[in-house]
């Protein structure tokens, strides 16, 4: 017990003195200022990026909803044309919603990754639920890659 403390002792005191005294030249401080300002370049893009992404995000989501409006009208009028229309551009919404949704958690978690959780968590932000609607977890199965289709009257 006591050999292995006093090895552990000896040990931490090697990399103590190490800490204590860094001996970076002139060349590695300037490189590691150089490493430090790219950093620090590419949390501000990534910030932009991702402030875009959700601006992006809000402004598809208000058209969604006038789609939704538009869509409920020509459904009350009766209006074929006008329900195909809608129902299109609601469909063309919704995918774009996607997009937008998979642009967002790139940029969230770029900007995670080099600021942190709880800095992120903290910025003066929109915060949105990126959860899938009508999509249970359970019932995707990302091992099947193909599905069996069978047809009436199929030669065997």
């Amino acid at each position: 017990y006591a050999a292995g403390r006093l090895a552990n002792n000896l040990i931490n005191k090697e990399n103590t003195d190490k800490l204590k005294n860094p001996s970076l030249t002139d060349t590695e401080a300037i490189e590691l200022a150089s490493l430090i300002e790219d950093l620090q370049d590419e949390i501000i893009v990534d910030y932009y990026r991702y402030k875009g992404a959700l601006i992006k995000l809000k402004k598809c989501r208000e058209q969604l909803l006038l789609h939704n409006k538009n869509y409920s009208a020509a459904l009350e009028n009766k209006d074929s044309l006008d329900v195909t229309i809608t129902s299109s551009q609601w469909e063309e919404g919704l995918i774009e919603e996607y997009k937008l949704k998979q642009e967002v958690k790139k940029y969230h978690l770029a900007l995670t990754r080099l600021a942190g959780k709880k800095t992120v968590d903290n910025l003066n932000l929109a915060q949105y639920d990126l959860t899938f609607q009508n999509v249970n977890r359970n019932d995707l199965n990302y091992q099947k890659r193909m599905l069996n289709v069978s047809t009436e009257g199929e030669a065997k």
